[in-house]
């Protein structure tokens, strides 16, 4: 863009105090002068106009470091002699007249520094920015920083800097596109590239000029530490005015910068140049400055544009490819007062003609021809009879058709992961030929071949977007849907491989979307199946391979490949082969041939899984199979018989006795064991032999002798025989005497004479009077005679069963109570001893009179025992009432006499729990609340006695039968 109003340099400032608030701008660079010497340059940009603002130094100091940070000199640069004073009078009657001064210091001075490793660092450091400043916090200093690299990087470390060429207008109109040539020169001739940064903060207001050297003295330890200006909230280094309209912008290449303000204000920008030697970043020099933005109030034409051409400002408005027709919208400012229209005209830039004209604000014009043609758009404004009027001029390329498509190869628009998309590009250009093509994949990659081939890392949906461009500049988009279906991962295992016997193969095949619809096995080529988790067995041993394919609904696939080792079976020997044992002995058994061993049935068996569990046999032969697994799962099994012999049946002979009465006397008997080979008798007492089937016997008294007889097949038995001693001289009745309490049953001991006959007498209150050991229960004091009649003897005894008198023991009536309260018990017994049964809920169980607290209907007991130790029981039945009852009183004195000072429940039953007591005054505050039944409320709240009066009381409880009560009513205080 051209304007026909120049507009000088302006710059808005003002001061905080003394310590110079005044900085605008700066840059630092340097020469190489050869040697290892350097020509170092520092340019400062002020406010002249400032009052208090401090002036330029005397002697500014250049900070050199190494590339570990450590100091490596200083270099004063001295203050020029000449200091440019750049300032206008603007006059124009679209302008409000401003008065703009700002002064450039240009610091020189000489460095000698040797080559080293990693360059070096030059920075100074200075407080501070102007206060004015709208896009920053206030008060930050600057630093200004340039490289010299290393002589690892390059040669003698021998460079000379980028530095700009020309300092940027700080004085700039609201919504005026600008279009600056920011770009640089670099002495060496390296490639420079431009970028937007974020300025460098620096010293501060209590050390405005922290250099050892300086005048400050060095009120810091140096270097001070610096880092990139704090914005204020919605600017950043990319955005430093917060423009909606058209942001700050630099063009990496050509340095041109353009913006196109929307709001009044001062801005600090910061921009960079980078030198690349080679491809390799060699030095970078840092500016920044400021941009005053004002309302100029003079019409502004804007033709939107493009790669602007950094000598005539002149960049491209449109690239028409789709036909003739060309739509103009320009941007347009009318100044007030806004009442004055402003007026536009067009030459669309047709050379050989004159009515390319236009008068309307967005025409349309139809060129006649292709080609590139200058576009001129005047806006003029008539005020007080003077005319202001701002020019606009882009250029329009006129060149149809471009017409952007592409294909997907064999028709395969969707495909499956892992399987390339291939695409054809099949755009049209009639104007020129296609010069690069530009795909966006969609998922954050690219190509820029003309016929790319993708393969997508994930599943899903992607829009593929060809932008193709051609030699003319036309550019076109075509975007199309693809979708990438997840391949399912195909996946198996199986269990132990053993020669004829079934394997398992289990499917762990996965997909993230969609399903498997098919599995397709292979086992080796000696079978196949279609299951999902098939079983198959070997039939001989070795490496197998075994390829599970499986397909998706989306018809993807995937195959798992595996080579498994089919194993022998094996070799099993359980030993022995039979074990012959009698019923309830125990044998060994061994296995071998495995790691894990199940022996079925387990049944005698002290351990299933043992390879040498003990068997204990019971009755009946069993054929034991042992399952053996080895080391890699295959089984095999071997078997063991266990053959039960029955036991021998073993018989003793009937019981017999031996007689020392004169007239038959037979103090010996012979015994005969049956049904075995070899017997054992036992006890020997008394034996002529103890292991003989016939041994003589010759007891002292009644003996049972116990013979194990063993056949055969080494089974034994037992059996037992008892031998009677019959004696005319013996007690039979062991005791002479018996006492026992009234009611009770008594045993008698009796010598058992074997088969004799007994006879009681007198029959009465016993249990069988023609047995020996009969049970009495006598009701008065009796003589029992024993009479026994053998073959032997006649013989009599006889015993007195004494009866002892049960105490006499009274519980009292039945009766009846409300829960809650106490019922007396009242007993009376002759007896020395007694107690209530139960006792849980009485309080003197070992008392006579007593009350007790049943909770509900009960028996009770009362146990007496006499001196004798006889005892005797009688019982009474408590009936219980759930009556609920809640007494309370209807007023209390709380004046501390010790009488009636406390309101609470005086009595109340068949409580189970208190939910709450609350109490009220008269304004329906609740003044007191409890839930223990024992605590009452004493005529104060929040420590004071309240005043007389009535007052509301309400009380919700359970009953002991679980059901809610809820009572209320009203207590008056009285003194």
């Amino acid at each position: 863009m051209i304007k026909k109003l120049l507009v000088s340099i302006l710059l808005i400032v003002c001061f905080i105090s003394t310590y110079a608030t005044h900085l605008v701008g700066g840059e630092l660079f340097y020469d190489n002068l050869g040697g290892g010497n350097y020509s170092i340059t520092l340019k400062l940009y002020r406010d002249c106009n400032c009052t208090g603002c401090a002036e330029f130094a005397a002697l500014e100091y250049i900070s050199i470091y190494n590339t570990s940070g450590l100091l490596v000199t200083q270099v004063g640069l001295p203050k020029p002699s000449t200091i440019p004073v750049l300032s206008s009078i603007i006059t124009n009657p679209c302008l409000v007249a401003t008065d703009v001064c700002v002064e450039q210091a240009t610091y020189t001075g000489n460095a000698t520094l040797p080559p080293i490793a990693g360059g070096y660092t030059l920075m100074y450091q200075r407080c501070c920015r102007n206060s004015s400043v709208n896009n920053i916090v206030q008060d930050q200093g600057a630093t200004y920083v340039a490289h010299i690299p290393g002589s690892d990087v390059v040669a003698n470390g021998a460079n000379s800097s980028p530095r700009f060429k020309n300092f940027p207008p700080i004085f700039i109109c609201n919504n005026d596109p600008l279009i600056f040539d920011h770009s640089a020169t670099d002495p060496d001739g390296n490639t420079l590239r431009y970028s937007l940064t974020a300025p460098y903060d620096g010293a501060d207001a209590t050390c405005p000029d922290p250099s050892p050297n300086s005048s400050g003295g060095g009120c810091q330890t140096y270097p001070y530490a610096y880092s990139p200006i704090v914005y204020i909230g919605g600017y950043d280094e990319f955005n430093p005015m917060n423009s909606q309209t058209g942001q700050i912008h630099i063009d990496s290449i050509t340095g041109v910068l353009t913006v196109t303000p929307d709001q009044q204000g001062q801005f600090v920008v910061g921009v960079k140049v980078d030198e690349y030697k080679n491809g390799v970043l060699v030095s970078t020099v840092f500016r920044d400055f400021q941009f005053n933005v004002v309302q100029c109030n003079i019409p502004i034409a804007n033709l939107p544009a493009t790669s602007f051409d950094p000598t005539t400002g002149i960049g491209i408005y449109k690239v028409e490819c789709a036909g003739n027709d060309v739509t103009f919208n320009p941007s347009v400012y009318n100044p007030p007062p806004t009442s004055v229209p402003v007026t536009v005209s067009w030459d669309f830039g047709v050379q050989s003609i004159s009515s390319d004209t236009s008068t309307q604000l967005n025409p349309t014009y139809t060129y006649p021809d292709t080609g590139t043609y200058l576009v001129t758009l005047v806006v003029r404004k008539e005020i007080n009879g003077s005319g202001c009027y701002d020019t606009a001029r882009a250029f329009v390329k006129v060149y149809p058709v471009l017409t952007p498509d592409f294909d997907f190869a064999l028709n395969a628009k969707d495909t499956c992961l892992g399987l390339p998309t291939t695409l054809q590009d099949a755009s049209i250009s009639t104007s020129g030929n296609i010069i690069s093509w530009q795909w966006d994949f969609g998922d954050g990659t690219s190509s820029s071949q003309q016929n790319p081939v993708k393969n997508y890392s994930t599943s899903g949906s992607f829009n593929i977007t060809l932008t193709v461009r051609n030699v003319k500049g036309c550019v076109g988009t075509k975007t199309s849907t693809t979708s990438v279906f997840p391949k399912p991962d195909a996946a198996f295992s199986a269990s132990a491989v053993c020669i004829n016997q079934p394997t398992s193969f289990l499917n762990g095949s996965s997909i993230s979307a969609g399903s498997i619809i098919s599995n397709t096995w292979n086992f080796n080529g000696e079978g196949s199946a279609t299951t999902q988790s098939p079983t198959f067995t070997f039939l001989s041993t070795g490496t197998k391979t075994v390829g599970l394919v499986v397909t998706s609904d989306r018809g993807c696939l995937d195959t798992a490949i595996s080579n498994v080792m089919v194993n022998p079976l094996p070799v099993v020997n359980a030993s022995p082969d039979t074990v012959n044992l009698c019923p309830e002995k125990t044998a060994q058994l061994t296995a071998s041939g495995g790691v894990t061993y199940i022996w079925f049935p387990s049944t005698g068996l002290d351990d299933a899984t043992s390879a040498t569990p003990i068997l204990t046999t019971g009755t009946s032969s069993v054929n034991y199979i042992v399952e053996v697994t080895d080391a890699n799962g295959c089984i095999n099994k071997d078997s063991i018989y266990a053959a039960v012999f029955p036991l021998p049946t073993i018989d003793a002979g009937p019981d017999t006795s031996v007689c020392l009465s004169p007239g038959s006397f037979r103090d010996s008997v012979m015994l005969i064991a049956t049904g075995g080979v070899t017997y054992v008798w036992s006890p020997p007492t008394g034996l002529s032999n103890a292991t003989i089937f016939n041994p003589v016997s010759r007891p002292l008294a009644n003996i049972t002798y116990n013979v194990v007889g063993t056949d055969a097949n080494g089974c034994n038995n037992s059996d037992s025989v008892r031998v009677y001693f019959l004696d005319p001289n013996i007690n039979l009745i062991v005791e002479r005497d018996k006492e026992v309490c009234e009611g009770e049953e008594v045993a008698i001991t009796v010598v058992d004479q074997g088969k004799s006959a007994y006879l009681w007498t007198p029959a009465t209150s016993l249990s069988n009077a023609t047995i020996f050991n009969p049970l009495f229960t006598p009701n008065t004091t009796t003589d029992y005679v024993l009479r026994v009649t053998n073959y032997c003897y006649t013989k009599t005894d006889t015993i007195t069963i004494s009866v002892l008198d049960l105490p006499i023991v009274d519980a009292g009536i039945d009766t009846s109570i409300y829960r809650d309260l106490p019922v007396t018990l009242n007993g009376n017994t002759n007896g020395v001893n007694y107690y209530w049964y139960p006792g849980d809920n009485v309080v003197s169980p070992f008392t006579l009179t007593t009350d007790a607290y049943p909770e509900k209907s009960q028996w009770y007991y009362l146990y007496a025992f006499n001196s004798a130790g006889c005892s005797a029981v009688d019982s009474m039945y408590v009936t219980v009432v759930p009556f609920t009852q809640l007494l309370l009183p209807t007023g209390f004195s709380p004046n501390g006499d010790g009488i009636n000072d406390v309101f609470k429940l005086v009595r109340h039953l068949n409580i189970r729990e208190l939910k709450w007591f609350r109490i009220f005054n008269r304004w329906g505050e609740m003044v007191f609340e409890t839930n223990n039944v024992n605590i009452g409320w004493d005529g104060t709240f929040k420590g004071e006695k309240q005043s007389l009066g009535t007052y509301a009381w309400t009380i919700r409880a359970i009953t002991k039968d679980g059901n809610e009560l809820n009572e209320s009513g009203n207590v008056t205080i009285v003194r």
